[in-house]
């Protein structure tokens, strides 16, 4: 059936359009959390190990067990080199390892050394995390527009759709409607305009008017076979023999 053909193209338009515009939302979320994510995973921690070494280096004269300093530090840079996400990063680690012995027991130029490196590794994370957040408002900008543009298209689709199905369903079921009134209001010379519309309420309308017509056929065709309704002594008589 063309009716309800359109009808289900109509909503199912309407639909299409909302399940499009969510879909774009959640993937612009979901592109934009990795990119949160990155700088927490791949910067903020090494940032966390970097702090974490230099409180160790400074704890080294003070610390009531001197002898746990070393692993401690040996630990926390591991963790750090398992976590390099930079090419800068590697040879930095590298540099602190060299001088971390001498550094931890006490020499003024590994120490020296050691601290100018932990504040490069800070330095490149840092910076790592500026471009992050970069990518993450592009990203956000980007899926702004990109949101602008999805609820436009359904708008513009919602008033094609809607336009759509006044013009073939909600217009002809109008006329219809007002044809009717008429005819019971007493004008019988009222007929339904048939639009481009669905062939069912197409097939509706024109089945109206021929209804119409005949009713007005047979309404006139009594008119003309009524007997006349003068008095009798109007009436002509025939003349007498």
């Amino acid at each position: 059936m063309e009716l309800k053909r359109d009808v289900n193209l109509g909503l199912g338009a309407l639909v299409l359009a909302v399940v499009i515009t969510c879909a774009g939302a959640i993937s612009m979320l979901t592109r934009m959390s990795p990119a949160i994510e990155w700088i927490l995973t791949a910067n903020v921690y090494s940032e966390q190990e970097a702090e974490q070494m230099l409180t160790l280096l400074a704890l080294s004269d003070l610390d009531p067990q001197p002898d746990t300093l070393p692993q401690r530090f040996s630990d926390s840079l591991q963790r750090a080199r398992s976590n390099i996400t930079e090419s800068e990063e590697q040879a930095v680690l590298d540099a602190i390892e060299r001088q971390a012995t001498a550094a931890l027991a006490g020499d003024p130029e590994a120490r020296r050394a050691v601290v100018a490196e932990l504040g490069r590794l800070t330095t490149i994370n840092r910076d790592a995390m500026r471009r992050a957040d970069d990518e993450a408002q592009r990203l956000g900008t980007a899926g702004a527009w990109a949101m602008v543009l999805l609820g436009l298209i359904g708008f513009v689709t919602s008033l094609v759709v809607t336009r759509r199905l006044r013009r073939r369903i909600v217009e002809p079921v109008e006329e219809l409607y007002d044809v009717l009134s008429s005819v019971a209001d007493g004008d019988l010379h009222r007929r339904c305009h048939v639009p481009a519309t669905s062939a069912e309420l197409a097939f509706a309308l024109r089945s109206v008017n021929d209804l119409l017509d005949q009713r007005l056929r047979q309404r006139f065709e009594t008119s003309r076979g009524e007997p006349s309704l003068a008095p009798p002594s109007q009436r002509h008589l025939p003349a007498s023999g």
